[in-house]
């Protein structure tokens, strides 16, 4: 039984050399991250946590997420 679908990892991995970011203005950035993790319950965290982001891409949330942790692993499987 395979558990990863390799047509998935390769398209991810063409979008992030195409999409990557680097030109987006802080803010913009900043602001983009807030709402894709405005469920997310930081609050909640203990002190001491570990993030885990599988699947990082360019890694453009890493960031805003570290500082919110302990250790912050970011994982991506394409190239």
């Amino acid at each position: 039984m395979k558990n990863r679908d390799d047509k998935v990892i390769e398209d991810f991995g063409d979008e992030w050399t195409k999409f990557n970011y680097e030109d987006l203005e802080d803010s913009k950035l900043k602001e983009s991250f807030t709402q894709y993790f405005d469920i997310f319950p930081w609050d909640l965290l203990p002190v001491g946590a570990v993030g885990f982001d599988m699947g990082c891409g360019t890694g453009r949330w890493a960031k805003y997420v570290a500082p919110k942790v302990k250790t912050l692993n970011c994982i991506e499987p394409s190239n």
